[in-house]
């Protein structure tokens, strides 16, 4: 579209040029024929053709004769046989309408004008005034040519500033976007708690928001941990210094904890139980196996908030300390007879 507007731009002024041309040559060549000063108005015919875009510059008289041109061998023969491009038929037009028509040959690039011109016949009598025109073809291919190396280069201009404005643009959503996302993703998929990536704030926009929230949520995250980490140690430093039995039950992934101490109360050694319910419920008594079900699966259902069940196992274990106490007793009473 932009290349069409500036051939037409370029077809416009060339015939404004052209036109201002033959203007000119109308007046010098009319004065000088009526001088019958041809071999001047020859001279002024081959200056004008100088420059090399001018193909043909021809006076055509009303017989379709060439009286001056450019090319002396096409002087005194018919226009329609040495003239390339000439239409014979405007003449009649050009000389009764007294207008300029101008015609633009695609193939050749030539923009042809046909000019009336008043002009004296071969005689000598100043009575007898002859009508004819002025035929000029002026070449345009260099013009074009040249309009075309200036679209060329408008369009390497433009690619190139395309080019760099996209490099420009790739290099910025790189480094403030694409590496930036990047290293949140990889933050996020960071599995080790203790030890969590820091997340460097170079982004822009949503994604700034979005790395400093997340290294915010971190942040909240290592301090739950260490805050969990330090009441787990007080938990286990608690634990051992009551020489308590502890067992920890992970409903959800079926595995439990019994503790050495746990282990040791009831008179077993730590290999002697694994870490597994199985350990519970083979000690649980028969007599007691249906309640302890029934108290588990009104836990489960929530009927109870606290599972409460009378295990047979349990009360063994609590009449053996019992035992071991009163047995202690009674061995203390004995020594204090023996030695009174």
């Amino acid at each position: 579209m932009e290349q069409q507007t500036a051939q037409k731009k370029l077809y416009s002024e060339k015939e404004q040029y052209i036109k201002g041309i033959a203007g000119n040559l109308q007046t010098t060549l009319s004065n000088s024929l009526m001088r019958l000063e041809k071999a001047q108005a020859q001279n002024i015919v081959s200056e004008t053709a100088l420059d090399q875009n001018f193909k043909s510059i021809a006076v055509v008289d009303h017989n379709q004769q060439i009286v001056l041109s450019n090319n002396l061998r096409n002087k005194y023969m018919f226009a329609k046989l040495q003239l390339k491009y000439y239409d014979g038929d405007l003449l009649n037009q050009v000389i009764e309408k007294n207008e300029f028509i101008f015609q633009y040959n695609k193939i050749s690039q030539d923009l042809i004008v046909y000019a009336p011109m008043q002009m004296l016949s071969k005689g000598n009598s100043l009575n007898r005034k002859f009508n004819g025109l002025i035929f000029i073809r002026y070449s345009l291919t260099s013009a074009i040519t040249d309009l075309r190396y200036q679209a060329l280069f408008s369009l390497i201009k433009m690619t190139v500033i395309l080019l760099v404005s996209l490099f420009v643009l790739i290099y910025i959503m790189n480094k403030f976007v694409v590496l930036p996302l990047n290293k949140l993703i990889q933050a996020t998929k960071s599995s080790d708690l203790n030890n969590l990536t820091q997340v460097n704030l170079t982004a822009w926009g949503e994604i700034d928001v979005l790395q400093r929230t997340f290294s915010s949520l971190m942040r909240s995250v290592k301090s739950n941990i260490e805050e969990i980490s330090d009441n787990e140690q007080r938990l286990l430093y608690a634990l051992s210094g009551s020489r308590d039995g502890v067992w920890d039950w992970d409903i959800e992934n079926n595995s439990i904890y019994y503790s050495d101490r746990w282990k040791e109360m009831f008179g077993f050694k730590n290999e002697d139980i694994n870490d597994a319910i199985e350990e519970w419920e083979y000690r649980i008594h028969e007599d007691d196996l249906t309640s302890v079900v029934m108290a588990l699966s009104n836990h489960f259902s929530g009927e109870n908030s606290f599972l409460k069940a009378h295990i047979e196992f349990v009360a063994i274990m609590e009449n053996i300390v019992g035992l071991l106490a009163v047995g202690k007793l009674f061995l203390g009473v004995v020594m204090v007879y023996l030695y009174v």
